[in-house]
């Protein structure tokens, strides 16, 4: 099997969700989508970022509060851009920045910074945005605590309209992969599903035993999602016919895939490394914490986890390589130039400091040794983005 996947990034989970409330208010729900899909763009000047030379390669994208380029080679900060509310986990293409503020989506150009659209959608962007073929994709919700609703909208990357919106039953947290025409993506209302790119038509869905918040994984015709049923669910990329299963334990969290392997982390039982074809166990990694996140390159495999190390294991056998003791949550790292660049949450703030903060770390890919650190006022709001600068 080869590793082309589709466009994806691993997603912290928040909790788990029931079908029994699954359609409740959706009508409601979509009407308010609708409402929103007639309404032109809102677009005003946000924030602002101070101008700044350009590296020669690659650059880190963070979202810590505000959003930050950073040089990857030595961690300096090329720019911030800041807005009313807290910015999250940005994707960047085509010489843009996509991103959002919780009640909207944003589009910022690379290299001046310059708002360049702002879309409301008439609920809570959840999701981290998905960019392919000229589209930004993104999942919507309210809380269990209010009316349950979620949704997968469509907006045109140039200028932010609003192409569909597809309801389901409850939240999408985790960012939609899109492959081959079509946009998959899993719901807490238990369900995997698979859009037609074009239009938003239903092609298929797919129960799984709880919620989903994981982002999917869509490699080579098959999806691979995570429920907090404990299982890693294999679903066929065309029809949803479920391929295989595995039970990797209570409240799975963080897969990839790499040459025919899938990796899966669970809240208990350590990594897994799963052949794709069939989901048979070719090794596994007891670390005696919670995985929250992981990523594979390179012939590797970095985790993060619960202890407050990453760590890092050969992806053909599960040789461990290296851990770094980092401190706190950290969330999924990026690698570049042979950097691996995680980020870290001190979730228990100071009686002076009343938000928590984190620290931004670039460590060898070879022996976890750190290269390089940098102080957040506000705790990182998802994974960092390696992207080349400048684009377009």
């Amino acid at each position: 099997m080869s590793d082309r996947r589709a466009d994806h990034a691993p997603v912290s989970h928040m909790g788990s969700g029931r079908m029994v409330i699954a359609y409740l208010g959706l009508a409601l729900g979509f009407a308010l989508v609708l409402a929103a899909c007639g309404a032109p763009p809102t677009t005003s000047p946000v924030g602002a970022g101070t101008p700044s030379p350009a590296p020669a390669g690659p650059t880190v994208y963070l979202a810590a509060g505000s959003l930050y380029a950073l040089h990857p080679s030595d961690g300096k900060q090329l720019w911030r851009y800041s807005a009313a509310d807290n910015l999250a986990t940005p994707a960047v293409a085509g010489g843009v920045i996509y991103t959002d503020d919780g009640h909207g989506v944003l589009a910022l150009g690379v290299s001046d910074r310059g708002l360049r659209w702002r879309r409301e959608l008439g609920h809570l962007v959840r999701s981290a945005p998905t960019v392919v073929d000229g589209m930004v994709y993104v999942g919507l919700g309210y809380p269990k605590d209010t009316t349950p609703f979620g949704a997968v909208c469509a907006l045109r990357a140039s200028d932010g309209a609003l192409a569909w919106c597809h309801p389901v039953g409850d939240p999408v947290y985790g960012r939609p992969a899109v492959s081959d025409g079509v946009v998959y993506f899993g719901s807490t209302d238990d369900y995997a599903y698979a859009l037609k790119a074009a239009d938003g038509t239903l092609l298929w869905r797919s129960r799984t035993g709880d919620a989903i918040w994981d982002a999917p994984i869509v490699a080579d015709g098959t999806m691979y999602v995570t429920s907090y049923d404990g299982y890693l669910y294999a679903l066929g990329a065309a029809d949803g016919r479920q391929l295989w299963r595995f039970r990797v334990g209570p409240m799975p969290n963080g897969t990839d895939i790499g040459g025919g392997i899938v990796y899966a982390g669970t809240n208990n039982g350590g990594l897994y490394a799963l052949r794709a074809g069939d989901g048979a166990v070719l090794w596994h990694q007891p670390l005696g914490t919670s995985v929250l996140s992981v990523m594979t390159t390179g012939g590797a495999v970095y985790v993060s986890a619960g202890d407050g190390n990453g760590y890092a294991f050969g992806a053909a056998d599960g040789a461990p390589r290296w851990r770094a003791p980092i401190g706190g949550f950290v969330a999924a790292p990026a690698v570049v130039n042979g950097l691996v660049i995680a980020d870290r949450c001190d979730c228990t703030p100071s009686a002076s400091d009343t938000n928590p903060n984190g620290e931004v770390f670039a460590f060898s890919g070879v022996d976890g040794s750190v290269r390089w650190d940098v102080h957040m006022p506000v705790a990182p709001m998802g994974p960092p983005v390696v992207a080349p600068f400048p684009l377009g």
